[in-house]
């Protein structure tokens, strides 16, 4: 009930979403959180009524160490979309992609644990792969994970998988087609936990101002109270930044990779 109540807060009160997550938890995951308390409980009461001599004792510190490890590992997968997002923006795509690929090794040995987030760790490495330029690689990764379905992906990342797709058409130059999936996967955002490290309408604003269509980046960038920084210049006259960079009273934004 505890993942109902988020996804309830996460959709604004959308019960249809609710009812969803709880059939399909109830389905998929029935030998998770559910199970792993029974567990440590069960061993607690044995060792409680053995008055926590001999080996009852142990059975309940090996039972809850069980407990944690599982808990552990089915936090860590879910958890792997977003620090992968981070080791991108810090400018260490490698070290990103390292971690989505070990995090579906993982996966392959723990699948029940990892059913519920599969699909999300297919669409983050697809998306590590665009910033590496190994398109074909991406698109695959994006394929499998749309064969999976919503199963295999959480509510709050449901929306990155158009995202990662519109960057692929943005790298292969498809800017229109980019920016209508930006607009798909922005009707499927929902607030996370997790800071949002590629902002849908950031990421519109670039493709715009790609397009040459300036009125809607500066449209937008004025609706959040940000303004155009100027330019550094380095010694052959060329400016350091690509495409303009806006900052929030006057205080300069680090450039955030690709992203923006």
């Amino acid at each position: 009930m505890g993942y109902a109540f988020v996804v309830l807060l996460q959709s604004k009160g959308n019960l249809a979403v609710v009812d969803n997550v709880l059939f399909v938890r109830g389905i998929l995951s029935p030998a998770a959180h559910m199970a792993w308390t029974g567990i440590a409980a069960a061993a607690l009461w044995d060792a409680g009524a053995h008055r926590w001599r001999g080996a009852s004792a142990l059975r309940f510190v090996g039972a809850f160490l069980v407990v944690v490890a599982l808990h552990t590992a089915w936090d860590a997968l879910g958890s792997t979309v977003v620090l992968g997002s981070m080791w991108v923006e810090r400018g260490d795509p490698q070290e990103a992609r390292r971690l989505f690929e070990r995090a579906l090794a993982r996966a392959e040995q723990h699948p029940g644990a990892a059913l519920a987030t599969l699909g999300d760790l297919h669409v983050g490495l697809a998306d590590v792969l665009v910033d590496l330029g190994e398109l074909d690689a991406a698109e695959e990764h994006l394929a499998t994970a749309q064969s999976l379905g919503d199963s295999a992906s959480l509510i709050e990342n449901r929306h990155r998988c158009y995202v990662a797709s519109a960057r692929l058409h943005e790298a292969r130059g498809e800017l229109e087609r980019a920016v209508e999936l930006l607009d798909r996967g922005e009707a499927l955002h929902v607030p996370g936990f997790f800071p949002e490290v590629r902002p849908i309408p950031a990421l519109r604003a670039r493709m715009r101002i790609k397009q040459g269509r300036l009125v809607e980046a500066r449209e937008w960038a004025r609706e959040r109270g940000l303004q155009q920084s100027p330019s550094r210049r380095t010694s052959s006259g060329t400016s350091r930044r690509p495409w303009p960079c806006w900052s929030r009273r006057r205080r300069p934004l680090r450039r955030v990779g690709r992203g923006w």
